[in-house]
């Protein structure tokens, strides 16, 4: 009828003039979707990073990976900045290093990220000695760790759970939330989304690997594992549980997120 085709073209066109967001978590394979998604055709686009503030004309793309990798690699990516010598560096940019701009400034400071979040991690030799030092029977380590994990400035404190609220954001914006896909699926998965925006996404991978650490920097214990699942429990895996509550990640997805693949 007149009214139906009325009403099927006014819920089109909100859709067509909605901003289409990509939440990009950090450590996710991020820098490769807003890559993708910053050269298609799609004129409302905009991107989240280290920023959750959220409008209501807004549909989500959000891309997830599996919490005990991602911590993994958020400390290696902070390890790296606050421990490279920046004279090495041949140029700023992506293709020669992990994080250019902060690194660039660095020049002129005596820090990378600030001096608490630096001092910190330089506490640390490793992945597995922050995530050990978490349940460590020195109360002093243990504090200096859980300060850090804390932190605001990186991707450590900012994970899944960070941009979507515990679980909350879910809840609220489930109807605006599109697609969701994780690293670990990527190339199938950016095929999907181009399907689903129905415009065509260069699948030509760009994935930025952090290859200036040591293969031995990724190793955790079984005791590190532990205490990282039960750190997120209450924020990326509450986040990652609403997902599944709601069909947006499958239980096959949610339970691999419980196992480290080093």
């Amino acid at each position: 009828t007149w009214l139906t085709c009325m009403i099927e073209f006014c819920l089109l066109s909100k859709t067509i003039y909605m901003t289409l967001a990509f939440i990009h978590i950090g450590k996710t394979g991020g820098t490769t979707i807003n890559h993708h998604l910053l050269h298609s055709e799609i004129k409302n686009y905009k991107m989240y990073h280290h920023d959750k503030n959220y409008q209501d004309d807004e549909k989500y793309i959000i891309w997830l990976r599996n919490p005990i990798n991602r911590y993994v690699s958020a400390f290696n990516h902070s390890y790296y900045g606050i421990n490279t010598n920046v004279k090495t560096i041949k140029s700023f940019d992506l293709d020669n290093c992990l994080i250019p701009m902060r690194m660039k400034d660095s020049m002129n400071k005596e820090w990378v990220f600030t001096k608490t979040y630096d001092a910190l991690m330089r506490k640390f030799k490793n992945a597995n000695d922050l995530a050990e030092s978490l349940s460590s029977d020195n109360i002093e380590l243990q504090r200096l760790g859980k300060e850090l994990m804390m932190r605001q400035e990186e991707h450590l404190h900012k994970g899944i759970g960070w941009y979507l609220e515990n679980g909350k954001f879910v809840k609220e914006k489930l109807n605006n939330i599109i697609f969701v896909g994780t690293l670990e699926n990527m190339r199938g998965d950016i095929e999907q989304l181009s399907n689903v925006l129905q415009i065509k996404l260069n699948n030509e991978l760009r994935l930025r690997e952090n290859v200036y650490v040591d293969k031995s920097m990724k190793y955790l214990s079984p005791l590190a594992i532990k205490n990282i699942i039960d750190w997120y429990r209450d924020t990326d895996y509450a986040a990652l549980q609403e997902l599944l509550n709601h069909g947006l990640i499958t239980q096959q997805i949610f339970s691999s997120y419980l196992i480290y693949n080093e």
